[in-house]
């Protein structure tokens, strides 16, 4: 089934399609609304102290043998 995704906001019960899609007007179409939540912005510091964690953690698992049985039960 094609798709298409775009981001709009409905006006009174009404939601738009885009003007570069209007090919896909006079189609029947089936929506599904999935509401955009607001993205919280961390400080950039944060990003630094992340990295700062994963550079200085050192693992050795030279002598780990992965076993495909354990890990899936």
């Amino acid at each position: 089934m094609p798709s298409i995704e775009f981001e709009s906001i409905s006006d009174n019960g009404i939601i738009k399609i885009p003007e570069h899609y209007k090919e896909w007007f006079q189609k029947p179409v089936k929506v599904i609304l999935l509401a955009v939540e607001s993205i919280r912005v961390l400080p950039n510091h944060t990003n630094e102290e992340v990295k700062s964690f994963f550079e200085n953690l050192q693992i050795d698992l030279s002598g780990y043998h992965f076993n495909r049985d354990e890990a899936n039960v």
